[in-house]
Formats: structure tokens, sequence, C-alpha cells
């Protein structure tokens, strides 16, 4: 399989830089998105080329950029792929640009729904970068809904709810998170933290078999401090405890420890130690006690680290140097 999809890379990356042979000449030192683009393949659902090429004819025409015959006569040339000028390069758009006699005069992004983004001439930067149906929140409750659920949202994140107002939540929650992953193809290319709550994690409450709330706290700071943290700082530390059944037979209590909040130590003492400006997560079992895992999240480390995300139908980054005239 992954020798198949390396290899349907290159015919794709192949294909593209063929569809691609005046624009080396055309683009007179302006940096164009191409230069950096991820080529991708519409899924089914997607709109697909021949649509977008004919929705972008028809938009010059209807903001009175050009006439009907002038639109006709142009060439269209349309490219669908990520980068990450668009919805943060986890959702893929439609580029097209139009040419007069070999020189592209307009260029138009369409999202992979075929909602119009931006049509500017091409020396211009695109004016839309985000679709705007693709925001959780904002789409699924609208108006004054929207306040209600961020604020939940906000005191789930904190754990200022109960252990039963956080289950409540979160199960009222996922129905919609369910559907919108349905609805929305591109969402798990980057999910949001709505996905966590609802469908990689369980809120539970916890039984009288479990370590009380207290007690997973005095084991995970003893963690903390096995970790390299200051045990005469760990105690200045604010401390959110949550309660997972993700797992019904091996509940976890997750303590989750922030940076050192001691008063009178000044930026300098802070920074001194690594430890003091990382945050720690530590996950106890709640029956044994053992500690499951542990890690620490540094700000310094963390601002050098790279993420790679998993894309749909993703092949390697154009390479418009390989781009041969015609």
């Amino acid at each position: 399989m992954k020798k198949e999809s390396a290899v349907y890379g290159l015919i794709l990356i192949f294909c593209m830089a063929a569809l691609l042979p005046a624009f080396a000449e055309t683009t007179q030192n302006i940096p164009d998105i191409l230069q950096n683009a991820v080529p991708a393949d519409p899924l089914p659902t997607d709109i697909q080329k021949e649509e977008v090429l004919s929705a972008a004819q028809e938009w010059l025409v209807e903001d009175q950029l050009c006439t009907a015959q002038q639109a006709a006569s142009l060439e269209y040339r349309a490219f669908f792929l990520y980068h990450e000028q668009f919805n943060q390069g986890a959702i893929p758009v439609w580029i097209v640009y139009m040419l007069n006699e070999g020189a592209v005069v307009w260029k138009a992004a369409y999202g992979y729904n075929g909602d119009p983004m931006s049509l500017v001439p091409y020396e211009q930067n695109f004016e839309c970068f985000q679709l705007p149906d693709e925001n959780f929140w904002d789409n699924t409750y609208p108006g004054w809904d929207r306040w209600t659920e961020l604020q939940a949202f906000a005191s789930l994140f904190e754990g200022t709810l109960s252990f039963e107002q956080r289950v409540q939540t979160a199960e009222r929650w996922k129905p919609y998170v369910e559907q919108w992953i349905k609805d929305h193809p591109y969402y798990m290319n980057q999910p949001g933290f709505e996905y966590t709550i609802t469908m990689e994690e369980t809120y539970g409450i916890p039984d009288e078999n479990a370590l009380s709330e207290q007690e997973a706290i005095k084991l995970a700071k003893a963690e903390v401090v096995r970790m390299g943290a200051d045990a005469a700082t760990v105690d200045t530390r604010t401390v959110k405890a949550d309660y997972f059944v993700t797992d019904p037979q091996n509940p976890v209590w997750v303590l989750w420890f922030s940076s050192v909040r001691a008063k009178g130590m000044s930026v300098e003492e802070k920074r001194s130690d690594i430890t003091n400006t990382s945050s720690f997560q530590v996950k106890i079992h709640a029956y044994s006690g053992a500690v499951v895992s542990s890690y620490m999240d540094s700000p310094i480390e963390s601002a050098g680290r790279t993420v790679q995300k998993d894309m749909i139908n993703v092949a390697a980054p154009l390479d418009l140097s390989r781009v041969q005239s015609e």
C-alpha cells in the first residue's frame, strides 16, 4: 500500500507539472501559491474540476470583470491542493488560473465544496483564506447558543464543572460531533478539542473503588517531582483533575499541572530551571494508583517542534523547477 501511494504521488506530481508549462515564464517573479502547495485528489463528494472551471468563468461575468464572450476566450487551469494560507493547511481548495494568450490575468479560490472564496487579479493576494462553514461551534450553535456552549466548553476545559456535569455536557455534544464528521470530510485532518472530549475520551464519575481526587493528586505530585520538578514549588502549580472511563475496566485520573506560580520568584529565577516554565500531565490508574503515563510539556522545547499531519489523499509538494515549457 505504501509503495502504491508513493507511485501514485509521483504520477500526480508529474501530471500536474505537465499542466503548468507557461507558469515559470508568466509569473514575473510574483510568489505563486503553487510553489508551496501540496496537490490533492478531490473526493467524489467534492466539486470536480470541470464544474469549478465553469464556475470560475461565470464568476468573471457576474462580477462584470469581462463580457461573456471575453470570458469564453480565456484559458482556465484548476488545481486541487493544500496550502498553509488556506484553512490552516488542513482543508484543500481549488485554485483556478485564467490566462489570456499564455499570461495569467485572474486567479480564483474555491472551497472543496464549491463555495467561492476569492477572485482577484493575478498579481494581488487572495482576499479570503478560510471557509466560513468549517467551524464546529459557529455553525452548530448559531447566535447566542454559541456563547452559552462556549462558556460550557471553557468550564469543562478548566475543570470547574462537577464530574456529573462533565459527563452530561460531553454526551450532549457527541451526536453533533458525529454528524459534523459525516458532513465535513476533511475535519479529521485537524480535529478540534470537541473531538477529543467526545470521541477519544469518555468522562466518568469516580465510584467507591476509585482513589479520591486528593489521593490521585498526591500520587501525581510525586511523579512530577520524580520527573525533575522542584519539590519546593510543586504546590504552587495550578492542578486540574479529570476522570475518564474510556476503558471502563481501567479508569484513570488525569492530572494537569501548570507552570510554577510562586510569588516573589523573579523571571530570571523561574527561567533558570526548565521545569519551572513547563507544565505536566500525569495519568494515574484510578483503582491501583499506578502511574499509567506522564510527560512534561516545555514551551522552550515545543517552540521548535514539528508536528506532522495526516492528510487525505495527499501527494508530495509541487516542484515548479521541474515544469517544462510546452
